[in-house]
C-alpha cells in the first residue's frame, strides 16, 4: 500500500512546510490509476454496502464500487468464488473523487458550518476537500459537519484554532484528520496558500489522468488526444481517436466517442456541455464527463428553507398528477408530512374546480359542492384573472354569476379541511377567498366558516359583502378561526354563502380559496397548477402560453404574498413523458421541433413551460432565484424501459444543466421497474403500468423526496 495523501502532503514545521517528494507522488498517482482501471473494468456498482454484501454471485477478485452510502463508500474486491466468500474494502473513497467539492449553503452558523457534498467524504483523510464557505466566521473555534456526519473542529495548517474572521467567504482546502478538519493553507500565509492550491491542482491532474486512462481502456484508440478547444475535439478523426482530454480554459473535460449517440443529444445540448457532434456533422457524438446530475445545494436549500420559512410546491403533470383523487398531488403531500415537514397552507383551490365536478386535488382537503354559476362569460377585466385562452389551466375554473342572477344559500359550496389533514383543524387558521369587484350592480355574498360536522359550530361570519366598488378588480376576504382544542379531529371549512341564511346575488366572481395555519411560520404547501390527463408536455406548455399574464401573476402572487416578507421559495414540479410518446404536433418551444414525439421535442416543450413561468417573474420584477425546478420523466414501464422514455431522460439531463436551481429525478433509478413490481405499486401489474396505486404514489414520492431532500 502506498503512502496516503495526508502523509505525502504533510504540513511539516510551520516555518518550513515540507515539500512532497515527487517519487511518492508518482507512486501515489500510479496506484490511483490502477484503482481506476480496476473500478471501471467489468466492475459492479451498489447503492449501499448492504446491497453489495447480499450479492455473492460475482466471482473471485471482482471489483465493485459502493456509492452513496456515507461512511461505506469505496472500492471493494470479492474474496472467494461465486455464491461464497465476502467483500473486502480496498479504499474508503470512490476512485476519481480524491478532490471533493463541499458547499456551505448557509444552513448552519458562521461558527458551526453545515456542509454537503455529492459524494461521501472519507474519515481517513484520503481526500482533499474544497469547502465553499458561505460567510466569514465571527468567533473561535469554528466547527464543520459534512453531510450530517460528526462535528469536526477546523484547524489551521499549523494546528491552531481559526481566529475570528480567519475564514473568509469562498473556497478553502483541507483534509479530515481525526476529529479535526485540517486546512492545507494557513490564514495569513500567501505562500502556503499557493502551495495548497498547487497540491489541489496536482491531485486533480492525477484524478483526470486516471479517469482518462479508464476511458482509454474502453477505447479502441491507442493514442489519447488533448484538444485545447471543443472545436478541436469535434475535428478529431474518430477512426483513430475515441478518447480525449479537453483542456479548453475553464472547460476541462474527459471525452469519449459514442458512435451510437442519437442526433437529439446535440439539439438538447446546444452549448455542448455534455454532447458534441463531430465536424463535419455525422452520426454519433462526443460524450464528455458529466457535470454531476445532482446540483449541489439545490434541494438542500429547499429543505433548509422549509425549516426556516415557507415553501410552495407547484405541480404540473399528466394523469399521474391527480389520478382518482391521488397521484403526485396526494403523494408529495403525504411524503412531505411523513418526513416531518409541517403543512402551513393548502394549495389554491377554485370553487368550480373541474367545471364544478371536482378532481380530487388536495391532501385531506378538497373543494365541496356542485357547480356555482358559470365558468365563462365574465367581463374581460375579470376573466383575465383565470383566463383559459385557447388552452385550459385545468382543473381551475372561475365562478361567475351575472347581474340579476343568484345562488341559493342551501346549496353546498366552498373548501373543506378534514379532521385528519396535517394542516391541523384545531390550530389558528385563516380561510382566504379571492373575489371580483364590479363598477355597478347590487351584487353581494356572505362568506362563512363553520364546523362541517355536528354541531356545525359557527367559526366566523363577517356579514354580507357588496361586490360593487365602482370598478373591476380582485379583492381578498379572510375568515379567521382562533385556535380551539375542541376542533381537533373535526372537519371544518369555508363557504361563499351562509347556509340557510344568505346566498349569492350577482354580479359575482371568484377565483381561488385557500386555508392557512397562522401558527406555523415554516413548512410546505403543495398545489396543482396544471393537470392534463392523456396529454403531453406540449399541451401543458401550450396551456400556460395561452393563459394571460394576469392569470399567472394572480396565481403566483398569492403564493408569494402568503410566504411573508422573507425569502420566497417556489418549487415547480414537472412530470411528463408517457403521452409525449404519442405526440405528433410540432413542439411549442423556441426550437419548434416537427418530430413531436422525439426527445428534442419533449425537451423543447419542457423548456417552453420553464420559459413561460420565468417570463411571469420577469414581467413582475420578481427575483428569479425564488424559482426551483424538479423535473421528472414518467416512471418506468418495463425492463428494459421504453426506449423513448430512456431518450427523454437523457435529453432532460442535458437541458437541466442550463436551468438555474434545477434537478432531474430519474424515476427509473429511484423507483425501478422491479421495485414497482415487487411493491405491487402499478395500478394493474398486467394491464396498466401507466399509473400507480395510491400506495404507489405515496411510496414513490417518499423515494423521490428522500433522494432530493
Amino acid at each position: 500500500m502506498v503512502e496516503t495523501a495526508n502523509t505525502i502532503w504533510a504540513d511539516g514545521p510551520f516555518s518550513s512546510p515540507s515539500q512532497p517528494p515527487k517519487a511518492l507522488i508518482r507512486e501515489w498517482g500510479t496506484y490511483l490509476e490502477s484503482l481506476a482501471n480496476l473500478a471501471f473494468t467489468n466492475g459492479k456498482v451498489y447503492a449501499t454496502k448492504a446491497d453489495m454484501d447480499a450479492d455473492l454471485v460475482p466471482g473471485a477478485n471482482t471489483p465493485a464500487l459502493v456509492i452513496g452510502d456515507a461512511g461505506n463508500d469505496g472500492l471493494y474486491m470479492k474474496v472467494g468464488g461465486s455464491l461464497a466468500g465476502s467483500w473486502t474494502r480496498l479504499t474508503d473513497f470512490v476512485p476519481g473523487t480524491q478532490v471533493v467539492h463541499a458547499i456551505d449553503a448557509g444552513a448552519g452558523t458562521p461558527d458551526a458550518i453545515i456542509a454537503t457534498s455529492s459524494v461521501g467524504i472519507s474519515a481517513s483523510g484520503s481526500q482533499i476537500v474544497r469547502l465553499d464557505v458561505f460567510e466569514p466566521n465571527t468567533g473561535s473555534p469554528v466547527v464543520v459537519s459534512f453531510n450530517g456526519g460528526p462535528t469536526l473542529t477546523i484547524r489551521t495548517a499549523a494546528g491552531n484554532n481559526v481566529v475570528a474572521g480567519g475564514l473568509a467567504a469562498g473556497p478553502v482546502l483541507g483534509v479530515v484528520s481525526g476529529t479535526s478538519f485540517r486546512l492545507l493553507s494557513d490564514q495569513a500565509s500567501a505562500a502556503i496558500v499557493a502551495a495548497a492550491e498547487a497540491a489541489q491542482a496536482a491531485a486533480e491532474d492525477w484524478r483526470d489522468e486516471a479517469e482518462a486512462f479508464a476511458l482509454a481502456a474502453q477505447s479502441v484508440s491507442t493514442e489519447l488526444a488533448h484538444p485545447v478547444t471543443r472545436a478541436a475535439l469535434k475535428a478529431l478523426n474518430t477512426a483513430t481517436h475515441t478518447a480525449a482530454i479537453v483542456v479548453e480554459p475553464s472547460f476541462e473535460r474527459i471525452a469519449r466517442w459514442n458512435a451510437a449517440a442519437d442526433a437529439y443529444m446535440n439539439t438538447a445540448d446546444p452549448n455542448e456541455l455534455v454532447f458534441a457532434q463531430p465536424t463535419p456533422a455525422s452520426a454519433g457524438a462526443w460524450m464528455m464527463s458529466p457535470i454531476p446530475k445532482k446540483q449541489i445545494g439545490i434541494f438542500e436549500q429547499v429543505k433548509y428553507r422549509m425549516t426556516v420559512g415557507k415553501v410552495d410546491f407547484v405541480g404540473i403533470g399528466d394523469s399521474n398528477q391527480i389520478l382518482s383523487g391521488f397521484g403526485w398531488d396526494h403523494g408529495f403531500q403525504y411524503a412531505l408530512t411523513a418526513l416531518g415537514f409541517p403543512m402551513w397552507a393548502t394549495g389554491l383551490i377554485s370553487q368550480n374546480e373541474n367545471n364544478g365536478s371536482g378532481s380530487g386535488q388536495g391532501y385531506l382537503y378538497n373543494r365541496s359542492g356542485s357547480l356555482v354559476g358559470a365558468v365563462s362569460g365574465a367581463h374581460a377585466d375579470l376573466d383575465k384573472y383565470l383566463n383559459k385562452g385557447s388552452g385550459s389551466i385545468f382543473p381551475a375554473y372561475y365562478t361567475y354569476i351575472a347581474d340579476g342572477g343568484s345562488f341559493g344559500s342551501t346549496l353546498a359550496n366552498g373548501l373543506v379541511v378534514t379532521g385528519t389533514c396535517p394542516l391541523d383543524t384545531s390550530a389558528a387558521l385563516q380561510f382566504d377567498g379571492y373575489y371580483g369587484t364590479f363598477p355597478s350592480g347590487a351584487g353581494s355574498f356572505r362568506p362563512f366558516a363553520r364546523w362541517e360536522e355536528t354541531p356545525f359550530t359557527t367559526i366566523h361570519d363577517p356579514g354580507a359583502i357588496s361586490t360593487n366598488t365602482g370598478s373591476y378588480g380582485i379583492q381578498k376576504v379572510t375568515l379567521t378561526a382562533a385556535a380551539d382544542p375542541a376542533r381537533a379531529g373535526k372537519q371544518i371549512g369555508m363557504r361563499w354563502t351562509r347556509p340557510s341564511v344568505q346566498g349569492i346575488t350577482g354580479p359575482f366572481f371568484c377565483t381561488y380559496m385557500r386555508a392557512r395555519n397562522t401558527d406555523r411560520t415554516t413548512g410546505y404547501a403543495y398545489g396543482t397548477l396544471e393537470y392534463r390527463g392523456g396529454q403531453s408536455a406540449r399541451t401543458m406548455a401550450y396551456d400556460l402560453q395561452q393563459a394571460s399574464d394576469d392569470a399567472l401573476t394572480h396565481y403566483f402572487s398569492i403564493l408569494r404574498t402568503d410566504q411573508g416578507s422573507g425569502a420566497k421559495t417556489i418549487v415547480i414540479c414537472i412530470n411528463s413523458g408517457l403521452n409525449d410518446r404519442l405526440e405528433n404536433l410540432t413542439s411549442v418551444g423556441t426550437a419548434a421541433i416537427a418530430d413531436g414525439d422525439s426527445a428534442s421535442a419533449f425537451v423543447d416543450n419542457v423548456r417552453a413551460v420553464v420559459d413561460r413561468i420565468k417570463a411571469v417573474w420577469t414581467l413582475n420584477g420578481w427575483d428569479q432565484r425564488e424559482l426551483f425546478w424538479l423535473f421528472q420523466v414518467s416512471h418506468p414501464q418495463s425492463s428494459p424501459d421504453d426506449s423513448e422514455l430512456v431518450a427523454y431522460r437523457a435529453a432532460l439531463e442535458a437541458y437541466a444543466l442550463y436551468v438555474d436551481q434545477a434537478q432531474v429525478i430519474d424515476l427509473s433509478v429511484v423507483v425501478s421497474y422491479f421495485d414497482l413490481i415487487a411493491e405491487g405499486w402499478y395500478l394493474n401489474p398486467v394491464s396498466d403500468h401507466a399509473h400507480l396505486t395510491q400506495a404507489g404514489y405515496e411510496g414513490a414520492s417518499l423515494a423521490i423526496l428522500r433522494a432530493t431532500l
